[in-house]
């Protein structure tokens, strides 16, 4: 096989934890392992008002932080937003988004009501930190047997 010809190559896959190995005539030797059984959903947040009307947000896998603060993972400039407003939270073992408050000056609120404690998102559902709103949008995987 040439340098830089990727053509042969095919994945390999494993269907367990175990490492599948596949051998290339004596170069060198490709491994996968899996790291999660099922694919998780994906997620996002769309800005549904102001100058940031259409602007989509990338809510991640693990803890996904929200705030003015140029750290966050989702930086929103408007002046009613704290630094360090929320967080979203994916909680892989029930497959839901979490949304948490952070103290904010100005509240989180889901569908119109300020949240006190963590509150499950799902798709549809209008999310606000502070002035700014937003739709949380999700897609969930289906399995196909």
């Amino acid at each position: 096989m040439r340098q830089n010809d990727f053509r042969d190559l095919e994945p390999t896959i494993a269907e367990s934890a175990d490492v599948t190995r596949r051998d290339t005539d004596g170069e060198d030797a490709y491994k996968t392992r899996v790291v999660r059984h099922e694919p998780v959903g994906f997620a996002w947040l769309v800005c549904v008002q102001r100058q940031e009307f259409g602007r989509r947000y990338d809510v991640g896998m693990g803890i996904t932080a929200i705030g003015r603060d140029r750290e966050c993972e989702i930086v929103l400039g408007d002046d009613s937003v704290s630094l360090k407003h929320a967080k979203i939270k994916y909680v892989a073992d029930t497959d839901a988004y979490m949304l948490y408050d952070l103290v904010s000056t100005n509240g989180t609120c889901v569908n119109g009501e300020r949240i006190e404690a963590p509150a499950q998102i799902n798709d549809e559902d209008e999310v606000s930190f502070g002035d700014v709103r937003c739709v949380f949008k999700r897609l969930k995987h289906t399995h196909r047997e």
